[in-house]
């Protein structure tokens, strides 16, 4: 557990611990220039910018981490592809699970490999799914079998 200094709030991650800092306790506030929106995250101003005033981001082609600056929107380019993105840690994992191919996790089950634990949680749910279809269509099967056999 990670314990705020400020507030006493406690969180599990040192990273929570860090945003819960920079939110609540910086003073730090981001202003949409459009309207009178205000927030204390820079994540919640760009949504903001994207989903209600429908405002573009500018793209940067060229080299690794740089970055476009927006109106108090910062997205970082992939020196790999031309996909841009909000924070430089998403950045860092978007070249290590796309373009470095990098396998933390194997399916025990059909041997695929991924980069990230929620992406290998995910296809494990698929298996989960498959295999609940067939007890359904087998007990389905079952069931049918019975229904004929009590007729007779």
């Amino acid at each position: 557990m990670f314990i705020c200094d400020e507030c006493g709030s406690s969180l599990s991650l040192q990273q929570d611990l860090e945003r819960h800092k920079q939110t609540k306790h910086s003073g730090q506030k981001f202003k949409c220039d459009q309207c009178n929106f205000e927030t204390n995250r820079r994540d919640s101003l760009g949504r903001h910018l994207r989903s209600k005033h429908r405002k573009p981001l500018d793209t940067n082609e060229s080299g690794p981490s740089k970055s476009t600056v927006t109106e108090n929107n910062i997205k970082f380019t992939c020196p790999q592809c031309p996909k841009t993105i909000p924070r430089k840690n998403s950045l860092k994992r978007q070249i290590t699970s796309t373009h470095n191919r990098e396998i933390n996790f194997t399916c025990g089950k059909c041997g695929s490999g991924f980069a990230r634990l929620d992406k290998f949680k995910d296809h494990q749910a698929t298996h989960m799914r498959k295999r609940k279809a067939q007890d359904d269509r087998k007990r389905k099967a079952q069931d049918d079998i019975a229904t004929k056999l009590e007729g007779w």
